[in-house]
């Protein structure tokens, strides 16, 4: 049986580029910027094998249709997470709205006595910003959701 990945917060810092927090300051992850879409008149699509995807921690990759993570900008990516990644406490300074696309997944909150239900294709939830939570691809197969964050993208673990 594969192991999961199972990070602590200090080696998703160092893996991710994180900077310290000053005083007062969230750590964030950084991603490229991506512009926010405007108004086309043109017809546009991608098909799934020309999606970029760019790793953000081992096991987890994301492609960002707008926006990106640490821009201060309204963002909504796709993101991979291989089966059996376990994804430490972290929160975001903003809530986001999720969908899974595929696989099998949990999404449970600091303080949760269960990880929650395992989610599938067609489930969603919320996740309030300022909230400690978790997230966790069961397996067998990756997990694929749709992420959309409204106001921006940014994620800091707890020191």
């Amino acid at each position: 049986m594969k192991r999961p990945y199972v990070f602590a917060p200090a080696t998703l810092l160092m893996l991710t580029g994180c900077y310290p927090a000053a005083e007062g300051e969230r750590p964030l992850v950084s991603a490229p910027a991506v512009p926010t879409p405007v108004a086309s008149t043109r017809f546009e699509r991608t098909t799934a094998d020309a999606v970029e995807f760019q790793q953000l921690f081992p096991g987890v990759s994301a492609a960002f249709l707008y926006g990106g993570i640490g821009q201060g900008v309204p963002t909504f990516q796709l993101a991979t997470i291989d089966a059996g990644v376990i994804f430490p406490a972290h929160s975001h300074s903003s809530g986001y709205h999720a969908v899974i696309v595929a696989g099998r997944f949990q999404h449970w909150e600091e303080g949760d006595a269960e990880r929650g239900p395992i989610m599938t294709a067609g489930s969603h939830f919320y996740q309030p910003g300022g909230n400690l939570h978790y997230d966790s691809c069961v397996g067998p197969e990756t997990c694929t959701v749709s992420v959309s964050f409204p106001e921006r993208a940014d994620v800091s673990f707890p020191q």
